[in-house]
């Protein structure tokens, strides 16, 4: 299969890219640079040069493939809107492209959209003007999915809140940073709030098995831990630091970790990946986040 894909020389596309290319897949990757072009060049990929702004070259390139995954996002810190609003254009203009022809699309969600105090499986769907950062990706995602009923095989992978492995630049990265800056590991109240978690390679597996096979519509969670308490998670950091963890109150989070982490740190996210399990044959096989922290970070 000839696939195209954005975000391709980013922490988890990098990972999908290879294992795309390993299983006999031909890869475009878009590239910004020269040196995200060689980055696919050494790993079997082809690339096209641009911008996911570029409307015109990622949608002609999108065309040419017989699939695409959507990885790439435009970062924006001060203007969040602004990377949610090239998200849904790009979207649209890849899935006007592809009505009609059965090709697949993957979107990427996250499963700290659909927070929930009980575990949620994939066909959750939460009122996510709840969550205030999480409104306008959520949105996005079910507009991938509606064109699951114009012909589009679209489907979305929501992925954990940590992907870990060598190299992470996430929120484990974030957590290690403001704890040395603090000089304490802090977690909210008991600590008893859980996060997801799936390993990068886990995570490219299952980028290439929804590829292949997974029907239009499906959700998918990329989730290999289902729930790892927050407290369990400062355990790990404070060994490998050699910091003291410090309960404090969900409330002051913001101030002790910064005002957008602090927040998604006490929230509660169990999450279930059996029915992604069923669908796809899914297996994760990598190594937890906590023996990952202990080892790699």
């Amino acid at each position: 299969m000839k696939v195209f894909v954005t975000g391709a020389t980013g922490f988890v596309g990098t990972a999908v890219v290879k294992e795309l290319v390993a299983h006999g897949h031909k890869v475009t990757g878009l590239a910004r640079s020269d040196e995200s072009a060689e980055k696919l060049i050494a790993v079997g990929a082809t690339y096209v040069k641009g911008e996911l702004t570029d409307t015109d070259i990622v949608v002609d390139a999108a065309k040419t493939a017989d699939g695409t995954v959507h990885l790439g996002l435009v970062y924006d810190a001060q203007n969040p809107k602004r990377r949610e609003a090239v998200d849904r254009h790009i979207i649209g203009a890849i899935c006007d492209a592809y009505i009609g022809t059965g090709k697949p699309f993957i979107a990427t969600g996250g499963t700290l959209f659909v927070v929930n105090d009980t575990k949620v499986d994939e066909d959750f769907q939460q009122d996510f003007k709840k969550i205030q950062f999480a409104e306008g990706r959520a949105s996005n995602e079910l507009f991938a999915l509606s064109y699951a009923s114009k012909g589009v095989r679209s489907m979305s992978v929501r992925l954990s809140p940590s992907v870990h492995d060598i190299g992470d630049i996430g929120f484990i990265p974030t957590l290690i940073e403001m704890s040395k800056k603090n000089g304490y590991v802090y977690y909210p109240g008991t600590g008893e709030n859980v996060w997801p978690a799936v390993h990068r390679q886990d995570a490219a597996v299952l980028y290439r098995l929804a590829l292949e096979g997974a029907p239009a519509g499906s959700i998918l969670h990329g989730v290999g831990e289902e729930g790892i308490p927050v407290k369990t998670i400062a355990e790990a950091l404070s060994k490998k630091l050699g910091l003291t963890k410090c309960s404090v109150p969900a409330a002051e989070l913001p101030e002790k970790l910064g005002p957008r982490f602090g927040v998604i740190f006490a929230l509660n996210n169990p999450t279930s990946n059996a029915k992604t399990k069923t669908i796809t044959g899914w297996k994760p096989t990598e190594i937890g986040l906590i023996e990952d922290i202990l080892e790699n970070y």
